[in-house]
């Protein structure tokens, strides 16, 4: 029992300023956050749940930090609710409401877990197994400070984390008792304090290991560590310098110095008076009421006994209550003084009956909140499931969406590629037409002017025997029927009108048809088309 005592006692400051510095971490993050009118409110909030927590007036932190916590869920931030949940859990750790510190501390968790913040999720991880290290369930603080380690390590956390993850691991075994494993990590822990040249770091972990080595009774070397402790030591730090002396006491009582060790226990008591901590001092008095029994100065042992028991009282610790009763019931037997031996004893075993009961009911206590806790974590689970289903469902309609928008604009994108092609090839194929076009109008234009120009030259004009249908199968385009009787009647010197009157054809006929001829024989006007009709043997 003593040894478990000792054991809270050594993790309780390191718990505590744990906590402290992730607060103020945690702190340091809220106000690095935009600013809103809400998020003011609510860091006000948490400002003065820290205030009064630090004033020792928890309910007023408390009622704070509910108010923090209204606001927070108001913005939907998952980070600021989870700092908020951390605070209450630190609020409520306090009044050593471990169960209940526990399920704030989950929520806060899981509130980082949604946050998605590696940094947060491990310093909940490192608060939720020191809870559950303070109840008892060493196992499960375990789990939970090796994921915090493995986070740590992931996210490249400074030494300084991972040592302190390291020390707590250490200290978890050592109440395990599985002193190989915690030797290994106070040795890695030892290694990292060493590197950042922490030597109060350096200072607290030979204590710890000294601790050890004197559990496993190797007492040389516990006295080692313990001055290895004190070397590295650069300031008077009351909590490690009481534990050094506690750890000397029991040394020295193993040694058989009695008297030395009643000394370091005295110094231990008075350090835990200086520090104002009712439990270090209770087990200071109790541990001298053993020394001094053992030095058979019973008187001395019952009065040091009876103050640790006014302290138990005043800490609620029945347990110690209770071990204080039936150790002044032997001193007092070892004084003949039978009567107050057996009063003390009937106090003792009278209370210890009460306490079977009393844990009889908070064990039936228990169960009921551990039921109600699991039915709500089924239901928290349900709403989660219920919650990643619905967010599944919204991924895949996004995803749809994206997809049929993504069709939509490949689509576009072929037509307006495929109109693009047709229209470049068309403009290839009017281009090539217009290049052959101009090449024939160029070699029909050669081939006229060489017409021309033999004609011109020839010295008697041979009268050619050919058909005006022959002829006309030589232009380009021949002229019709209809078009050469219109030129006849030009060739006359008939007017429009009266051509139109002697064909039976309106006027516009007339000048549609004398349009073609132009563009056959490429004339611009009537003398030009008669000139060339008449060299071409076209009319009659």
């Amino acid at each position: 029992m003593i040894k478990a005592i000792f054991f809270l006692i050594a993790i309780w400051p390191i718990t505590i300023c744990a906590q402290s510095n992730h607060a103020d971490s945690l702190l340091n993050l809220i106000e690095s956050l935009d600013d809103t009118e809400l998020r003011k409110k609510g860091v006000a909030h948490y400002k003065l749940s820290r205030h009064y927590l630090d004033l020792n007036e928890d309910d007023q932190s408390l009622f704070h930090i509910n108010q923090c916590l209204i606001c927070f869920k108001q913005l939907e931030d998952h980070k600021l609710v989870a700092a908020a949940y951390n605070q209450k859990g630190n609020v409520v750790s306090k009044s050593s409401e471990y169960e209940t510190s526990i399920n704030y501390y989950d929520s806060a968790l899981w509130s980082a877990r949604r946050a998605k913040n590696d940094t947060i999720i491990a310093m909940f991880l490192n608060n939720l197994s020191l809870e559950y290290h303070a109840i008892g369930e060493y196992e499960k603080s375990v789990d939970l400070q090796f994921e915090a380690l493995r986070l740590k390590e992931k996210i490249g956390a400074s030494d300084q984390s991972i040592s302190s993850t390291l020390l707590n691991i250490g200290q978890s075994y050592q109440t395990l008792e599985k002193y190989t494993d915690a030797m290994n990590y106070y040795r890695r822990c030892l290694d990292l304090k060493l590197t950042l040249q922490d030597s109060m770091g350096v200072a607290r972990v030979c204590n710890n290991i000294a601790a050890l080595h004197k559990n496993m009774e190797a007492y040389d070397s516990s006295f080692y560590y313990l001055n290895l402790s004190q070397s590295y030591m650069t300031h008077e730090d009351i909590n490690l310098v009481g534990n050094n002396h506690t750890l000397l006491s029991h040394l020295s009582k193993e040694f058989g110095d009695t008297v030395k060790a009643i000394d370091h226990m005295q110094k231990a008591l008075k350090l835990a008076i200086e520090e104002g901590s009712l439990s270090r001092q209770a087990d200071a008095y109790q541990n001298l009421g053993y020394l001094y029994y053992s030095q058979k100065n019973y008187e001395k042992s019952i009065s040091h006994y009876r103050d640790g028991l006014k302290l138990a009282d005043q800490t609620k610790s029945w347990s110690e209550w209770y071990e204080l009763h039936s150790h002044i019931s032997a001193a007092y037997e070892q004084l003949d003084s039978f009567e107050l031996a057996f009063h003390h004893l009937t106090l003792g075993r009278a209370y210890q009956d009460s306490l079977f009961s009393l844990e009889s009911t908070k064990a039936i206590e228990t169960i009921k909140e551990q039921y109600e806790g699991e039915k709500k974590e089924r239901t928290i689970a349900e709403q989660r499931v219920v919650l990643a289903r619905n967010e599944i469902k919204i991924e895949q309609k996004q995803r749809f969406i994206a997809y049929l928008i993504g069709g939509i604009l490949v689509i576009i994108c072929l037509s307006i590629l495929i109109v693009v092609m047709v229209r470049n090839r068309q403009k290839r194929r009017q281009i090539i037409l217009s290049v052959q076009l101009k090449e024939y109008a160029s070699e029909m234009e050669l081939l006229r002017s060489q017409v021309n120009q033999s004609l011109e030259q020839s010295l008697t004009k041979v009268p050619i025997h050919i058909s005006n249908d022959d002829i006309n199968r030589y232009l380009v385009d021949p002229l019709s029927e209809r078009e050469l009787e219109v030129l006849q009647h030009v060739a006359a010197g008939k007017s429009n009108k009266a051509i139109a009157e002697a064909i039976f054809i309106s006027t516009n006929t007339v000048k549609f048809h004398l349009k073609n001829i132009y563009v056959k024989l490429d004339a611009q006007n009537r003398t030009e088309a008669l000139s060339k009709a008449s060299a071409m043997k076209i009319l009659k």
